[in-house]
């Protein structure tokens, strides 16, 4: 595997890539259900999904991708099968100036969270549920308005749902269109429901699980 598809991940990569015209992020924390997601991702990326758009070169997509269980061979083989694609897009619609992709292939939680600042679309498509601290993180420490598009199947779901644009995983036309329309919307739109995810996320707080659960509990023992 070219060393070229992990694309040196170095502070010096982040820090350029941050000031691209517009930055979609994705990252997972592992699991391999998770990976399935980023290659469909990729596969959004490189169009099969049946959207062109004029944004290509105005696009850089950061995907933080970390090694998990990489004991087993079907993890393996995912994380080359992913990266490989990576390499295929960016050989193909790459420039001298722009590549459309950049991974990160490291377990560095601290620069994932100092990237998620600076995302104006942040992609969370698990396949089953799980990445629900990454669409919080997201929400809470983004700079730019950002917008989540989140899956359906993801547990944060019932919570930023209203806030997101919402996809199906597997549908790939639908997470093109998704990503078109989270990059076009207006400021105000943007500002709107980057706004709201920011306040669901808040007022969802430890203080308020730990509430629910006594609620809960309270109601059972009633009855």
């Amino acid at each position: 595997m070219s060393k070229k598809a992990q694309s040196a991940a170095s502070p010096q990569t982040l820090s350029e890539q941050i000031h691209a015209d517009h930055l979609i992020i994705v990252t997972n924390r592992g699991p391999v259900e998770y990976y399935m997601g980023q290659d469909k991702t990729l596969r959004y990326r490189r169009g099969e999904g049946g959207v062109v758009t004029a944004l290509n070169e105005a696009v850089t997509f950061l995907a933080f991708l970390v090694p998990s269980r990489q004991a087993l061979s079907i993890y393996r083989r995912y994380r080359e099968e992913i990266l490989k694609r990576i390499e295929d897009i960016n050989q193909k619609f790459g420039r001298n100036k722009w590549t459309p992709i950049q991974a990160f292939v490291q377990n560095n939680r601290t620069e994932a969270l100092a990237a998620l600042q600076f995302y104006d679309v942040l992609l969370v498509n698990p396949l089953i549920d799980g990445m629900n601290l990454v669409a919080k993180e997201g929400s809470i420490v983004n700079q730019r308005n950002g917008v989540l598009i989140l899956s359906r199947t993801c547990g944060a779901f019932q919570q930023l749902g209203e806030a997101s644009i919402p996809i199906s995983p597997a549908d790939m036309v639908e997470t093109a269109e998704a990503l078109y329309k989270a990059l076009t919307l207006s400021p105000e739109e943007r500002r709107q429901k980057a706004e709201l995810a920011r306040q669901i996320v808040e007022h969802h707080d430890l203080k308020t699980w730990i509430a629910q659960q006594a609620r809960d509990i309270s109601s059972l023992i009633e009855k």
